[in-house]
This record gives C-alpha cells, sequence and structure tokens, in this order.
C-alpha cells in the first residue's frame, strides 16, 4: 500500500526527476525538447519498433508529449495519496496547462493527435529497418521532407492520448476506435505496443475487441513458431524470426515487452481493478459473454483473488476479507 516503506522515497525521488525535467528539458510552454544538435537515434524519437512516422523534433512528437502528460497526472494522484496536498495542486496546475498546449498544438478535426507536425512522411517504415539502413536512404528521404505537414493519427499518438488523459469525450473515444481498427494504418509489430494500444482500445469502449486483437497477434507468434515465449518483434506471416536473427544478434527472440497480455486480462477480462493503493479497495467488473472456461488467480498484499468461470456458466471470485469490493462507477479511468 501507500504506507509500505520506500513509498515515500520513491516519491521522493519522481518528484526531483520531474522538477529536474521542468528546469532542464521544457521549453515554456511545459513541452519537452532536446538540443538539436544531440544524437538521438539518429535524430529518430522511438516509441517502438512497428510502423509509424517516423523522427521530428521532440516538441513536435505528440506521443511523447502525452507520456509527459501520463506522468504529471500520476504524480499529482500519488501526491494525494501521500497527503502532500500543495504538491498534489502544483502537478495539477501542470498538467492543466499542458493539456490545453498538446490539444491546441497537435489537434486534428477529429480531435486526436497528430503523431508528429512538419516531419510527415507517406511511407510508414518500421524504426529497425531506418537504424540499420547502412547507407541512411530513407533517412536522407524523409529529411528532405521535414516540411510537408503535419501526419495525422497514429496507433501511439491515440493510444498515449487516451493515457495522458486527452480523450474525454464518447466522439473522440470513437475516433480512437477507428484508428485502432483501421486496416490502412499498418498493424503494430511488438507486444510492447500492442498492450497499450489494447489498453486504450478497451478504455474506448471495445474490451472484447481488445483482447481478442492482443491474443490473435500473440497466439501467432506462439502457435505457428512453435516458441515457449513471447518475442520482442513479430509481423505474421513474414517470417519474423528470420528478420531478426540478423548477424550476431541473439537467437532467443523472447522479451519482457511480451507481459502485456497480463493486466490487460486482468483487467478486462476477469475485471479485477485496483481503486486504492495496494488493492485494498478493489472494483469487480468481469466480462459478461465469455464463450471458454476461465481460472485465473490474481496475487494481492492481502492474498490471492481467486477467479473461475466455467463456459456457460457464472463468474466466481473468492476474494479476501481484508479487501473492499466497490461498484465499477467508483474505480475511475484507470488504476
Amino acid at each position: 500500500g501507500i504506507g509500505t516503506p520506500g513509498v515515500r522515497e520513491a516519491y521522493g525521488r519522481i518528484r526531483a526527476l520531474l522538477e529536474w525535467a521542468a528546469r532542464t528539458q521544457c521549453n515554456r510552454q511545459g513541452l519537452i525538447v532536446r538540443d538539436p544538435a544531440q544524437e538521438y537515434f539518429s535524430t529518430i524519437c522511438f516509441f517502438d519498433w512497428s510502423p509509424m512516422p517516423l523522427g521530428g523534433r521532440f516538441e513536435d512528437l505528440a506521443p511523447l508529449q502525452c507520456q509527459h502528460l501520463e506522468a504529471l497526472r500520476t504524480a499529482a494522484q500519488m501526491a494525494a495519496w501521500l497527503g502532500e496536498e500543495s504538491d498534489a495542486r502544483a502537478w495539477t496546475r501542470r498538467v492543466d496547462r499542458l493539456a490545453k498546449t498538446i490539444r491546441r498544438r497537435f489537434a486534428t478535426p477529429g480531435g486526436l493527435p497528430h503523431h508528429t507536425l512538419r516531419r510527415s512522411v507517406t511511407r510508414w517504415l518500421p524504426m529497425f529497418n531506418a537504424i540499420l539502413d547502412p547507407q541512411r536512404r530513407f533517412l536522407e528521404q524523409y529529411h528532405r521532407k521535414a516540411d510537408c505537414g503535419p501526419s495525422g493519427p497514429s496507433r501511439h499518438s491515440a493510444a498515449f492520448a487516451w493515457r495522458a488523459g486527452l480523450l474525454e469525450t464518447p466522439a473522440i473515444q470513437r475516433h480512437a476506435l477507428e484508428v485502432f481498427r483501421s486496416r490502412r494504418i499498418p498493424a503494430l509489430q511488438t507486444p510492447y505496443f500492442h498492450y497499450y494500444e489494447q489498453e486504450a482500445r478497451a478504455g474506448c469502449g471495445d474490451p472484447s475487441g481488445a483482447l481478442a486483437a492482443m491474443l490473435d497477434y500473440v497466439a501467432g507468434q506462439l502457435e505457428a513458431n512453435d516458441s515457449a515465449t513471447v518475442w520482442e518483434w513479430h509481423v505474421p506471416g513474414e517470417g519474423a524470426l528470420e528478420r531478426l536473427a540478423l548477424g550476431d544478434w541473439p537467437k532467443s527472440l523472447c522479451h519482457g515487452w511480451g507481459s502485456g497480455l497480463v493486466p490487460l486480462a486482468q483487467r478486462h477480462l476477469l475485471g479485477i481493478r485496483p481503486v486504492e493503493p495496494g488493492f485494498r479497495v478493489v472494483s469487480l467488473t468481469p466480462m459478461p459473454a465469455v464463450a471458454m472456461d476461465v481460472e485465473a488467480t490474481v496475487p494481492t498484499p492481502h492474498g490471492p483473488i481467486r477467479a473461475r468461470k466455467t463456459k456457460r456458466g457464472r463468474w466466481d471470485f473468492q476474494v479476501p476479507h481484508e479487501i473492499e469490493i466497490v461498484p465499477a462507477s467508483q474505480a475511475g479511468g484507470r488504476a
């Protein structure tokens, strides 16, 4: 819980980091910036290995600024839990200012943020290919198009905008679902970002579609390749193993990036969502129409929560008596 030894020390470090970022890494609008002469992935800002509009100045990248906004919101919530009221008010003021800046600077007609401004390309390329291109042919082509206008929404910008609390209306959430379901925008190639996309998709009102998409992607790795682990990168039907096993590249493709199915299933299949730190208060809103047998255990500081459902039966939960169960309406947007 919030009183666990080390939590207040960790909060102090988080506060120091965000204050350092505000002093040294942000412009007057609160946007993250950097020295343009500083080499960083060949001037490209990295989100994951999937196809996306690449690069741009940091202050022109909506996903990066949304991550900063999410960090400030989290700091404000932690400060409130810890009773640091002045910190909570200060973080909240910064959240409000930065949210207005992001909406004003990046908004498309549908309300979603552009992926990047003034660095748009018609050809989406996986980051992995751009970095390994020894002649930098793609990067040279890209930089010649530096002023051709904004790129439009991407899976990355929509997912991070949801996490940052910017997709507040049903209309904007429907627009986000169009992006997540799109076949025009290239599909993601990493389980890492699949989690962010599917968590946002579920949060925008399509939890069953989010779980199905994540399951299809993971099963495509494990079943088709007889793999014992979830890989860092997978392109269904395109020989991902051969593409990644280049030169001295390690032949094991397992990666911690593959763990996103666990929290996704906990929150949207089992419907177990902590409302307060340490699972002291929890909401239970399991997915009702699940045509399969389910049995799962979620560890908590008070003991395990056990969930079970037969294919045609009802959900059954065993919850430690120290945990208070509240209605879903009290769970908020994300825990």
